[in-house]
């Protein structure tokens, strides 16, 4: 399997749910002729929640209340995730880039303050790498952004085991075995969590209502070129959000982001792997409230 093809499925490693209820009005609104469910909250300057691939607007639903305190807080689904009923069609970056500036100005939200996890971490960059117009300041919960480590000494190691977690979490959609997808797929992103079984039912049940993205994202195309250049040329204040116990590979990716993007800032999140807004709420919150202010 050759990288071209695993990109997807390493940006989709990256990702993970949290179902809660989410304390907000929900609301639905059309935007590039698709009806996209969203949660919003609280009132002054906009921060908009994008979540990964396996996720929907529930998985900030640990972040609402203390966001929606002091900000107007929008927490919506990426095309073809829960609620929304899976229509087949293309699944890109690219495809869900142009939803997100979209809703962006139908909302009338710019600038705002962009908070993205895992492969929504990677659509955040990339309109703030284009659109920096919409963009007050940016919070990047280890962005997907995989292809920087690609050349790597030190990522090829764990790269190997992510190619085959990759494989086998393959064989299973393309044997119709979605629920076990997802099982492999967390019990290696979520390993030093106690992978799929260490996290709590509902959070499960919510994972696998998303399944059929993690499916989609084998025949995604990857995402958008991005270089080094390019986020030195992003003059958007940036916070890099990493979990204490995540993979090697993700902090490799990390590294990368903060040796490359100008105003950077860099926090660790105790207690947590990747699934660092949905395990340790308390910390991921009152970091990224405490950048937020500063802008």
């Amino acid at each position: 399997m050759g990288l071209k093809c695993i990109l997807p499925i390493i940006l989709v490693l990256s990702t993970v749910l949290c179902l809660r209820t989410v304390a907000a009005d929900t609301k639905q609104i059309n935007v590039n002729g698709t009806a996209f469910t969203y949660a919003e909250q609280g009132q002054g300057v906009p921060v908009v929640l994008v979540h990964g691939s396996l996720g929907d607007y529930r998985t900030w639903s640990g972040e609402m209340d203390d966001f929606a305190a002091r900000y107007h807080v929008v927490a919506y689904s990426l095309r073809n995730h829960y609620p929304d009923t899976w229509t087949g069609g293309p699944y890109s970056y690219q495809g869900h880039i142009a939803d997100l500036v979209a809703m962006l100005h139908v909302l009338n939200l710019g600038p705002v303050h962009l908070v993205g996890h895992s492969y929504g971490g990677t659509i955040a960059v990339m309109v703030a790498k284009d659109h920096p117009e919409l963009i007050r300041s940016l919070v990047l919960a280890e962005p997907g952004v995989a292809s920087w480590v690609a050349n790597v000494e030190e990522a090829k190691p764990p790269l190997a085991e992510v190619f085959k977690v990759a494989k086998v979490v393959q064989e299973h959609t393309q044997k119709g075995e979605l629920d076990e997808a997802v099982i492999s797929f967390m019990d290696f992103i979520n390993e030093a969590g106690g992978g799929f079984k260490g996290l709590p039912v509902a959070f499960q049940t919510g994972m696998l209502q998303n399944s059929t993205t993690l499916k989609a994202s084998f025949a995604s195309p990857p995402p958008p070129t991005f270089t080094c250049d390019d986020a030195s040329k992003i003059g958007t204040p940036t916070l890099v959000v990493e979990g204490e116990l995540t993979l090697k590979v993700r902090r490799l990716i990390d590294n990368e982001l903060v040796r490359c993007m100008p105003h950077v800032e860099r926090v660790l999140i105790p207690r947590a792997a990747h699934p660092l807004e949905m395990v340790n709420p308390k910390d991921f919150n009152a970091a990224v409230l405490q950048f937020l202010a500063k802008q």
